[in-house]
């Protein structure tokens, strides 16, 4: 089973213990990680800390004094930092400089050439901004300066307190009280089982020649539907799509490499994925003190964003994700707060953990499935087309397969079959990872094979990779007559069930045939021969088909008109 390894690196006093007494620490995010089945392989968690065991006594890491590097970050396949230290307090409690950290920064920049991927997430202002500010795409794909200058012209971060904060705290349960008046929102609402509501973007895919769905990001995507909530909190960050693509990284060794390297001649950019709503409103907070009560906000917009995902592998590049705050990890928001005001809901000591029996509510089963996501996301490229291969051997657990099995090696098969499999295969990847899983995976498996004509594969692209930059284009286009793949699939989601189906089936019989799964080139070439070879004979009997379908609605049609003629 191949294994995925984890770094997860926390500073100051985050740290991985899984209890409500430990508000900033990382013990349920890595919970969830660690007991999921992840169909196809294993995960390895290193949990590193970047203050010494002395100072972060309580942190439960397997590293401290961590420090970016190209060592440190050997063997590694995807990196996330929950970062909350200034620059000031990285300066003051672990001695680095802007210079080293610029270093640090260069190394994740190398790590991400790789194409490995990297997750990072701060709060409101600067917090968390020490490295981040420093790291390329992540630097400008969220606000890390609050207030002084940025040194890379970025505009400023939100506030903590301020009039202007991004508070997406929904009202809870309880409220609170202080000099008469009621408050029904409270800081400590953050940690009952209410979550936000977030508005996540939709890409379009096409069904048909004239009717066209949407999915959401596979970030967002789950067997639960699409990933419409996250954790609330009083004082969000800022993720934001950047205006300016042609900046040079400005890191140590590595002149002349631009932030954003080009697709297709142009610098190709992230995306904001999910945008988080502010509901105005006053925040009674008692965990901070007096004056207790935090101002009604007064943002001149109610949305912001709060996921932003830079798909690096377009380009070579590993991917990238920012996220607008740890809050929507740590356990504060998610397991609960052992505080205890005067007629606060008791509720608020399990966080999500109320349902029946102190199991997770459903909406945190969604919240869960983005921490998978993040995960299955940021696998570097090099290695999705293995899981892909194992996925499709996972199929072999649905209850259906029997029904299935006994036609593998059949001496002929239908198209019914191929139909048939391509079903089951997608109740199998909705009901285990989500409705998107077969879109992400089929133009990897397809890619290869269609390249040397790419003009067949930016046929299929509408039918298969809705994320694609060349897609995105389409949605606002009407029907797409002219095309000899319109008139050839007048249904698309037929035709991409028939891709589906015969990559399925094809590579379900080379896994029954070879000696060992143990991928090789040679194994790649043979199976992408085969797929190939049936691609070319199912297309030629679909076309056949369909054809005499179409002669058959013609003559349908035309006698009604004559009958309606008389």
């Amino acid at each position: 089973m191949p294994t995925v390894k984890i770094l997860v690196v926390a500073d100051d006093n985050g740290g991985f213990q899984r209890s409500n007494t430990k508000y900033f620490h990382l013990g349920e995010f890595v919970k969830v990680l660690a007991d999921t089945d992840w169909d196809g392989f294993d995960v390895q968690i290193t949990k590193a800390h970047r203050n010494s065991a002395a100072t972060a006594a309580d942190a439960m890491a397997d590293l401290y004094d961590f420090r970016f590097s190209d060592a440190s970050l050997a063997g590694f396949d995807m990196a996330f930092f929950f970062s909350i230290y200034t620059i000031g307090e990285e300066s003051s409690y672990l001695g680095t400089t802007d210079t080293t950290r610029k270093e640090e920064a260069a190394a994740l920049a190398r790590f991400m050439e790789a194409g490995k991927g990297y997750f990072a997430a701060g709060d409101h202002e600067d917090l968390g901004s020490a490295v981040n500010m420093h790291v390329p795409r992540i630097r400008s794909m969220r606000r890390w300066i609050y207030g002084g200058a940025n040194p890379y012209s970025l505009p400023s971060a939100p506030s903590g307190t301020g009039a202007d904060r991004h508070d997406t705290l929904r009202a809870g349960s309880d409220s609170g009280t202080n000099g008469g008046t009621v408050y029904a929102y409270q800081f400590n609402d953050q940690s009952d089982a209410i979550p936000q509501i977030i508005r996540p973007r939709r890409y379009h895919v096409r069904k048909s020649r004239y009717f066209r769905s949407t999915l959401p990001h596979p970030l967002l995507c789950s067997p639960l539907g699409t990933i419409n909530v996250l954790p609330d909190h009083m004082h969000e960050g800022w993720c934001e799509e950047p205006s300016d693509l042609t900046q040079d990284e400005g890191l140590p060794g590595r002149a002349g490499k631009k932030e954003y390297p080009p697709l297709d001649g142009t610098p190709f950019g992230p995306e904001v994925i999910a945008w988080g709503h502010i509901e105005p409103h006053a925040t009674y907070n008692q965990e901070f003190g007096p004056p207790y009560t935090i101002s009604p906000m007064t943002t001149t917009t109610s949305e912001f964003g709060q996921i932003c995902a830079y798909d690096g592998h377009r380009i070579g590049l590993g991917r990238a994700v920012c996220d607008s705050t740890w809050h929507h990890f740590v356990n504060i928001n998610v397991i609960g707060t052992d505080k205890n005001f005067s007629g606060m809901n008791p509720d608020k000591a399990v966080g999500f953990y109320n349902g029946p029996g102190g199991t997770a509510v459903p909406d945190y089963e969604k919240i869960k499935h983005y921490f998978r996501n993040l995960v299955y996301w940021m696998i570097p490229a090099g290695r999705r087309r293995r899981f892909w291969d194992l996925s499709v051997a996972a199929i072999r657990r649905h209850p259906r397969w029997e029904e299935f099995k006994t036609g593998l090696f059949a001496e002929k098969y239908t198209l019914d079959y191929i139909y048939g499999l391509a079903q089951l295969a997608e109740h199998y990847f909705t009901t285990t990872k989500g409705h998107c899983y077969a879109f992400q995976f089929l133009p990897i498996v397809l890619e290869p094979i269609w390249k040397p004509d790419f003009t067949i594969w930016e046929h299929w692209l509408p039918e298969l990779d809705p994320w694609s930059p060349r897609v995105q284009q389409l949605k606002d286009e009407g029907p797409v007559e002219e095309q000899w793949l319109a008139r050839l699939m007048p249904d698309a989601d037929l035709g991409r069930q028939l891709l589906l189906g015969t990559v399925v089936y094809a590579t379900l019989r080379h896994q029954a045939r070879a000696k060992s799964r143990k991928e090789d080139a040679k194994a790649d070439k043979e199976l992408a021969k085969s797929i190939q070879s049936l691609l070319a004979d199912n297309v030629a009997r679909f076309t056949k088909a369909a054809s005499g379908v179409a002669r058959e609605q013609k003559a349908a049609l035309e006698k009604i008109a004559a009958l309606a003629g008389r």
